[in-house]
């Protein structure tokens, strides 16, 4: 693959996605108020849904902690093909330093859970390109999930910092390449590829955004949650055009300007 491929066969379809699936009724982020992946998939057939954006390491994380990755795909494609509900994707959270973020932000320990292991991949980590990537890919697309999107962490120093992150053109640059590579790995599996926009991630400045796609020296589509711009009252400008004219896939959710980003409804 040199580019993503048209997923929808003519119509968008749509998935619930595993932020929904697995945040529910106040429970903290990871434990399902489902009893099983089983009834989790049951209902989402009943909602009418034409499938779920989840990959293995959150079907381990919520209900087979001690599953081997062969056991999770086996079980996720036997469950999901009961119910007709295909993995469509997969969102991955990547960090950009060691430790930290990376084994928390999914309902990790500091560290990983020894059971589990981190809950996330870390850009800095040892074996990352080589193996940790690669292998998560296709332990994903084994399941039959068609495309990555990708949510790109700030690292520490840029954090909560209003985007001043946009004038380091060194580290704008060398994300940019790391957006190539991740491109490349996911395009190895046959899969679509997406940048999504974020708070917290190097999507967050628009400006500093549009900057990576110019440095990048391959295209790349982007996953729009518009309502990380939305809320903060972002509606125009040529950076919004920039970067909504390489959508290719969306997130969608309640949310009010100058109030919740993710309101319940």
């Amino acid at each position: 693959m040199t580019a993503n491929r048209v997923l929808g066969n003519g119509r968008h379809r749509v998935a619930v996605t595993q932020f929904t699936l697995l945040s529910q009724n106040g429970k903290p982020s990871g434990q399902s108020s489902f009893g099983s992946f089983d009834e989790m998939c049951k209902w989402v057939a009943s909602k009418g849904y034409d499938g779920l954006e989840i990959g293995t390491d959150d079907v381990r994380r919520s209900f087979l902690p001690n599953a081997s990755y062969p056991e999770l795909v086996s079980h996720i494609r036997e469950v999901t093909a009961r119910h007709g509900t295909p993995c469509l994707g997969v969102l991955y959270h990547i960090t950009d330093h060691p430790g930290g973020f990376a084994s928390t932000v999914k309902g990790g320990t500091p560290g990983g859970n020894p059971n589990i292991g981190p809950q996330d991949m870390d850009l800095n980590d040892p074996g990352f390109w080589t193996t940790t990537l690669r292998e998560r890919l296709r332990y994903d697309s084994q399941c039959g999930c068609e495309y990555v999107t990708f949510q790109i962490n700030l690292p520490p120093q840029y954090l909560n910092t209003g985007g001043m992150y946009r004038d380091d053109d060194a580290y704008l640059r060398r994300v940019a390449q790391d957006i190539a590579r991740l491109q490349e790995a996911v395009f190895e599996q046959g899969l679509s590829f997406y940048v999504e926009t974020h708070m917290d991630r190097l999507s967050e400045d628009l400006g500093a955004f549009c900057k990576i796609m110019d440095y990048c020296p391959v295209f790349f589509e982007v996953n729009a949650d518009i309502s990380h711009y939305n809320f903060r009252q972002i509606t125009k400008g040529a950076w919004l055009e920039k970067i909504c004219d390489r959508v290719g896939h969306t997130h969608q959710r309640m949310a009010r300007q100058l109030g919740d980003l993710s309101a319940e409804v």
